[in-house]
């Protein structure tokens, strides 16, 4: 397997009101190469739910979300492929795919995530991330939870088309794969106690 990378961190639950964090769905995709990857908006996603979306591009392309999406970690493994994740609170009026730019042409994989009952203020407590060299075995960083009942979200990702198992405890909710060249999985867990 080729060079991994992992991204680990946490939702907040919403706004003081005790909550709970619910996943809704999830849409996942690749491109064979070219200079963007669109995504589905994930089905059912509603006003208010807090949307995840982990991209990882061949090589170090720079990367360009699009309109109303936030950048929350741009991780490096070497010059093998960038992981980037961004966060977006979904309104009243989601367009059906979003276009993720490249500045070069590169193959690409990744998904979207959408939660319910997240803190839409302030949806990330902390974030984790880490490169790997090759292996066939990826560790994520760990983190430390500030909020009971925060939802640990982690991605996952190999330079390779190879089938990624999730860590025991979490669930996978998709993968996304360019071919033979890159794949991107998305796992959850609700963390019941900070």
């Amino acid at each position: 397997v080729g060079a991994t990378d992992t991204f680990t961190w946490t939702v907040t639950a919403g706004g003081g009101g005790g909550g709970s964090i619910a996943f809704r769905s999830s849409a996942f995709g690749g491109n064979a190469v070219g200079t963007s990857i669109a995504l589905a908006a994930p089905a059912g996603v509603q006003s208010g739910d807090v949307m995840v979306a982990m991209i990882d591009v061949r090589s170090t392309p720079t990367t360009t979300a699009p309109a109303g999406w936030t950048q929350r970690s741009m991780v490096a493994n070497g010059t093998a492929f960038r992981h980037l994740v961004f966060t977006k609170v979904a309104t009243g009026s989601e367009p059906a795919n979003y276009t993720f730019t490249f500045n070069e042409s590169r193959a690409a994989s990744g998904g979207i995530v959408a939660y319910s009952g997240v803190d839409t203020a302030d949806p990330v407590e902390v974030i984790g991330a880490a490169g790997t060299a090759s292996t066939t075995s990826i560790t994520a960083p760990s983190v430390t939870t500030l909020s009971d009942g925060a939802m640990v979200v982690g991605g996952f990702a190999v330079n390779s088309g190879a089938t990624i198992t999730p860590p025991a405890g979490m669930t996978e909710r998709g993968e996304g794969v360019s071919g033979t060249r890159i794949r991107t999985e998305i796992a959850d867990m609700t963390q019941t106690s900070a």
